[in-house]
């Protein structure tokens, strides 16, 4: 059978070797597994923002801030936080727990607040809920959740001391400063109050400037 001039010149084009491949693909997966790694250890990273001692002996830490609509716990680990950004399957497969985190349940807002406070140092005493109260200078303010609207987190550090995060829905959006004051919440004496720089101030643009004559 005859061929072309065309066809007689084609010359096939041979596939990649296959060790080629293998090492793009092992390069790729290295440069994610460093990505996810960096991320990690951000995430990881917990210095705190203040902290009180009570008179008893309490020592109370208002651990992290944390605003929008990711609000993973500070104390999950390297694991759990890993698991946060990966797919769910994959998280599943490679048997990682997902981190705790406060979640809005009431669907009204994907833009709030969680607050993060330990009580270590309690000498046994059992714990007791805690709110928050959050007000600014003008005395605007606003309340910790208490498991209406959002899902709270309470656990145990390995310490032994006591974890909370607190959902926040509403706060003085404006202030440039926050008073966190802690109390009780089966009581009303105030345990610890912490001013601190408002994490997700609000501004509002100016206004059209008036032209002169």
């Amino acid at each position: 059978m005859a061929h072309s001039f065309e066809e007689q010149m084609h010359t096939p084009e041979l596939p990649h070797p296959p060790g080629k491949w293998k090492l793009r693909l092992w390069i790729a997966g290295a440069i994610v597994l460093v990505g996810l790694l960096l991320a990690v250890g951000l995430a990881s990273h917990r210095p705190y923002l203040a902290r009180q001692t009570l008179p008893d002996g309490t020592i109370i830490t208002l651990v992290a801030i944390k605003t929008g609509d990711k609000h993973i716990s500070p104390f999950s680990g390297p694991g759990r936080n890993l698991a946060a950004l990966l797919p769910a399957n994959v998280a599943s497969w490679l048997k990682l727990k997902q981190p705790d985190q406060v979640r809005e349940t009431y669907q009204a807002t994907t833009d709030f607040m969680s607050l993060w406070i330990t009580r270590e140092n309690t000498n046994g005493r059992p714990k007791l809920p805690i709110r928050v109260l959050i007000t600014d200078d003008k005395n605007n303010y606003g309340i910790t959740d208490r498991n209406w609207y959002s899902r709270n987190v309470s656990g145990t550090l390995a310490s032994g001391g006591w974890l909370d995060g607190l959902g926040v829905l509403s706060w003085p959006r404006r202030a440039e400063h926050l008073r966190l004051q802690v109390y009780s919440e089966s009581e009303t004496n105030l345990l610890a109050e912490f001013r601190v720089p408002n994490p997700a101030r609000a501004t509002t643009p100016p206004g059209p400037q008036r032209r002169g004559p």
